[in-house]
């Protein structure tokens, strides 16, 4: 997305609210850095705590965050979420989409033999 991305480097960084951990977000955001040209700025914590967090920003009006990664994201209030569209939004399953495009779901599961 040519135009978001550079909205994006403009900005300087993007800063992402997430519950993933370390070991496989830092990977995450060294790629987009690299293909996006911009930097992330990474706060990792539990999905309550970015609930909350959101929450306190939003009624002290100084928000921080541009990408909240979230299995809790439909809770976040809609007031806080831009709408968006990305490429991929019509392969999606219904159940995925907010119908308010305000947010997408995307799960991953990654299953390993535990034997060599």
């Amino acid at each position: 997305m040519p135009d978001l991305a550079a909205a994006a480097r403009a900005e300087g960084t993007l800063t992402v609210y997430s519950s993933i951990n370390e070991q496989e977000g830092l990977p995450l955001w060294k790629m987009f850095e690299d293909a996006a040209g911009v930097k992330v700025n990474y706060v990792r914590s539990s999905d309550s705590i970015i609930i909350s967090r959101v929450a306190i920003e939003n009624r002290a009006r100084q928000r921080s965050w541009d990408l909240a990664v979230t299995t809790t994201v439909n809770r976040l209030p809609a007031e806080v979420l831009l709408q968006f569209d990305p490429p991929q939004a019509p392969v999606l399953i219904p159940q995925a989409r907010d119908p308010n495009r305000r947010w997408y779901g995307v799960y991953a599961n990654y299953n390993t033999p535990a034997y060599l």
